[in-house]
């Protein structure tokens, strides 16, 4: 006996969701709303997709980018840092350690690359202490700075109140600095779509056609000082007595110097600009430089340990820096470049200033494999 409408009875939930096939009647059940949990998963895997996109977007034209997954690398970095302490008067130190430089290897996924390296002149380098990760993306870098120097400072050059100095004291020895350096800076990039900032300092990615963009950043600071003034009068009269013995001619430091510990929070806005040369195929040369307002504030300055609204006076106002130089050959498969870093600090207070300056020197080569499987039919290139 054929089944027809009328022979069934007439629920509501029937009616609604039935459906005639040839001579049969199919009860067709309504689907289940998704749970709240599900919908609010799938809601953040939509955004997360989104942001990647919008990330990786770019102008083929311009950049080609990164068709494998995995990498390795070799690297040597050379550390070089000075620091200078100047008084009112015109009596001045400058200070800087010996180059440090280690080697490593490196791997990575992607995004994540992780390394290690080791000094390759003292493995055991005592209360020295120098980590800087850098992340770079399409969009932004962000610097991550951990220094500690240990007490491993040479004189490399000293302005006394004789003109006497210069000559005498180079590359003398001296045990009674350290410094302690650590924070971040953040830079956004405006022009992601045709400039490559991947390309110049993360070994990804390929800069076909030259081109530059603005960027912005922020960064914070947190420096301090230990200067064991004392000892750096000792140390310049034992090399006067060694060099005129019986003579008994002695130095002093400038009262304004005399301070043994410095502890400073520095908030730093800065723009600048960043710019890839193309200079034939695979091979290129980036230059970046931002320049920076600071605020620094002395702590215990006014009993607080963090900035206010009156700390951003002209009083508290100086300069920082930040340069970036990049020569890199890059043909996907195989890449090999240097490139460097550098930052610079400024304090003025108010009998004194100071500066700091250092600088990271890489050498590095490297090769990429496990092909994204988007580049594997050469037919059916990737493209945003």
């Amino acid at each position: 006996m054929t089944a027809s409408l009328d022979s069934i009875p007439a629920t509501p939930a029937v009616i609604a969701s039935s459906e005639m096939v040839g001579d049969s009647v199919i009860a067709i059940t309504p689907n289940k709303k998704p749970g709240f949990f599900k919908r609010l998963f799938k809601g953040c895997v939509k955004i997360a997709e989104d942001v990647i996109y919008y990330i990786n977007e770019v102008d083929s034209s311009y950049i080609s980018p990164q068709e494998y997954n995995w990498e390795v690398m070799l690297q040597s970095t050379t550390t070089f840092e000075s620091y200078r302490l100047k008084s009112k008067s015109g009596q001045e130190f400058i200070f800087a350690p010996e180059n440090k430089t280690k080697i490593g290897p490196y791997g990575g996924w992607r995004w994540i690359f992780l390394g290690y390296t080791f000094d390759i002149k003292n493995l055991n380098m005592s209360g020295f202490r120098d980590i800087n990760i850098s992340i770079y993306s399409s969009l932004f870098t962000l610097d991550l700075i951990w220094r500690e120097s240990g007490k491993g400072y040479k004189i490399k050059q000293a302005e006394l109140q004789n003109s006497m100095g210069r000559e005498y004291f180079e590359d003398l020895p001296f045990a009674g600095l350290e410094t302690s350096i650590k924070g971040f800076n953040f830079n956004w990039i405006f022009n992601k779509r045709k400039y490559s900032n991947t390309a110049a300092y993360s070994q990804s990615n390929l800069q076909l056609k030259s081109a530059g963009s603005p960027t912005v950043g922020i960064g914070y600071m947190r420096h301090k000082l230990w200067f064991d003034y004392p000892e750096l009068r000792n140390t310049l009269n034992e090399e006067l007595d060694r060099r005129y013995p019986g003579k008994g001619y002695t130095v002093d430091i400038d009262t304004t110097l005399r301070f043994k510990y410095i502890d400073q929070q520095c908030l730093t806005f800065s723009a600048g600009y960043a710019y890839n040369f193309v200079l034939a195929k695979n091979l290129l040369l980036a230059t970046s430089l931002t320049a920076g307002i600071s605020f620094k504030k002395s702590l215990g300055d006014s009993g607080k340990d963090n900035f206010t609204f009156r700390d951003f006076t002209i009083n508290n106002l100086n300069f920082d820096a930040c340069g970036r130089m990049a020569l890199v050959y890059n043909n996907m498969r195989w890449y090999a470049g240097a490139v460097g870093v550098m930052h610079f600090y400024s304090y003025r207070a108010e009998q004194f200033n100071t500066s700091n300056w250092f600088a990271n020197v890489s050498l590095y080569v490297g090769i990429n494999f496990g092909r994204r499987k988007e580049f594997r039919d050469p037919q059916k290139r990737f493209e945003w």
